[in-house]
């Protein structure tokens, strides 16, 4: 029997910096610390999380309802995925164009959805897009939300830019990573549109900023969590 699990917005409080020389931008003293046990908490962490997971194909965020699968990341347990839901949760979202890269289970996308934007949402993995399409049906958004299948860059030129676009390192295909990532979405925001990443504190996000600076981004905040951060970066 499959059960239902409830997730609170904003999930857990996050520190925020506006400094590009925040120590935010460090893996905190206990993340080096224990940076050489990581595989090993990692490998504890996903053990225990998996059986629960299995039990609870379905989550509750507020009002809206979502499936979940093994293969994707789950909302309640990627700190990265939950770093971005505690964040949305703060903004004016309503009239609002939005990519979500890599949607999975298309929560981010939904939410936003729900809150009256415009969403993209964008996979090009097929099981995320049949979990997406679930969910879409099961929680019938505010607004209409473009669902495409494939890699940003085959998103189509017609389609109008956007104001934010979201990513999760973790989740981004290979040729994304890096700075392919900004160049991507410095062509497809808005002018002073946000490109919103988040990632887990043991990657050394100071070159992302670097990275983001030389494809034409400004620094606008990092908010950190004990494992992930939430960099905010805008085009100028």
């Amino acid at each position: 029997m499959r059960s239902t699990v409830s997730i609170a917005v904003p999930v857990y409080k996050m520190s925020s910096r506006n400094d590009q020389n925040s120590p935010c931008y460090l893996p905190s003293f206990w993340m080096r610390f224990f940076q050489p046990l990581m595989p090993v908490f990692a490998t504890l962490y996903n053990s225990i999380t998996w059986h629960f997971r299995k039990r609870n194909r379905m989550i509750k965020l507020g009002d809206l309802s979502f499936h979940t699968s093994l293969e994707l990341a789950h909302p309640r347990f990627d700190c990265c995925c939950r770093s971005l839901l505690a964040h949305l949760s703060t903004i004016q979202l309503k009239g609002k164009r939005i990519l979500d890269i890599q949607t999975g289970t298309g929560c981010l996308a939904i939410y936003s959805a729900s809150k009256g934007a415009s969403v993209v949402a964008l996979d090009n993995r097929i099981l995320a897009l049949d979990i997406m399409k679930k969910n879409i049906y099961l929680n019938h958004p505010q607004t209409k939300i473009e669902l495409f299948h494939g890699k940003p860059e085959n998103l189509a030129e017609e389609v109008q830019n956007f104001d934010f676009i979201f990513s999760q390192i973790s989740n981004l295909p290979p040729q994304l990573l890096g700075g392919n990532l900004f160049d991507f979405a410095y062509n497809r925001l808005n002018k002073n549109g946000l490109l919103l990443v988040a990632l887990y504190r043991d990657r050394y996000t100071k070159s992302l900023a670097e990275i983001a600076k030389n494809a034409g981004f400004e620094f606008a905040q990092c908010q950190s969590s004990f494992i992930s951060c939430l960099m905010s970066f805008r085009k100028i």
